[in-house]
């Protein structure tokens, strides 16, 4: 008898390694040094999801939370880049098939209020929260 698959029920909180932001829609850089962040950003992200141990799901809503350091002021737009990346390594992962609006309706992202000391001593999480049901289309 085989093994029914497991199904993410519940949202994951994945710790990510980084204290400062890989990616923004600031940078001004060539796209070959661009591309290599991207690069990097996707599999460090890739190796936190595969150690979290998140299941296949059929649909999921991804938020890419920061606790900054400083006051400075933050665009929380500006994360775009380094979610997106988040986003594929969930593809690269299995996580999810593909990184359309059919199996990820939603993505954002979020600044909280600046903090010397985080919680759990991370600067950036990766939010995976299941879809109901009936927010995963297929055709026909």
């Amino acid at each position: 008898m085989t093994e029914p698959p497991l199904i993410l029920v519940h949202t994951v909180r994945v710790p990510l390694p980084w204290d400062v932001l890989p990616l923004s829609q600031n940078q001004r850089l060539h796209w070959r040094k661009r591309n290599d962040i991207t690069q990097d950003t996707i599999e460090e992200a890739g190796e936190a999801i595969a150690a979290a141990g998140i299941p296949h799901v059929a649909g999921c809503e991804v938020v890419l939370h920061h606790w900054p350091a400083t006051r400075h002021r933050k665009d929380a737009d500006n994360m775009a880049p380094t979610l997106k990346a988040c986003i594929d390594a969930l593809v690269a992962q299995g996580v999810i098939t593909d990184d359309s609006w059919i199996e990820v309706p939603f993505s954002g992202q979020h600044i909280h209020t600046p903090t010397k000391t985080p919680p759990d001593g991370v600067r950036f999480v990766l939010e995976v929260r299941p879809c109901a049901g009936d927010a995963v289309v297929t055709d026909g």
